[in-house]
């Protein structure tokens, strides 16, 4: 069975065709879920609103909390880190405008991917 491609950023469906890879799939419902939001969900998805406030330790944070979601994946040898990087605001913004892009590669499918969130 193939997995929905869905939007990560709206959580449209972005075809009805055709679909990610299972691997791609897989890595983002991790983004897209919150971790601790529900008793299925208490060791998945991601925890970037604890990141309550804007210091200079911010960009820090957000690409440690991208490495954590991506460990499992990792370590299965599904996918290999290429860069992780982040946009934080300024200090004293709003926490919420700010970016994690990761570049990985599928080791399953060859692929290189990157993930907004």
């Amino acid at each position: 069975m193939l997995a929905d491609a869905i939007d990560l950023r709206t959580g449209d469906f972005g075809s009805i065709t055709e679909a990610p890879h299972p691997v791609d799939a897989a890595v983002l419902e991790q983004f897209r879920l919150w971790r601790g939001t529900g008793v299925a969900v208490i060791d998945q998805g991601q925890n970037f609103r604890r990141i309550e406030k804007v210091t200079d330790a911010t960009p820090r944070e957000l690409e440690d909390e991208a490495r954590s979601i991506l460990r499992p994946f990792v370590e299965r040898g599904d996918v290999a880190i290429l860069a992780i990087s982040s946009e934080s605001p300024s200090v004293g913004a709003t926490p919420d405008t700010g970016q994690v892009i990761i570049h990985y590669r599928n080791l399953r499918s060859g692929q290189l991917r990157e993930v907004t969130t």
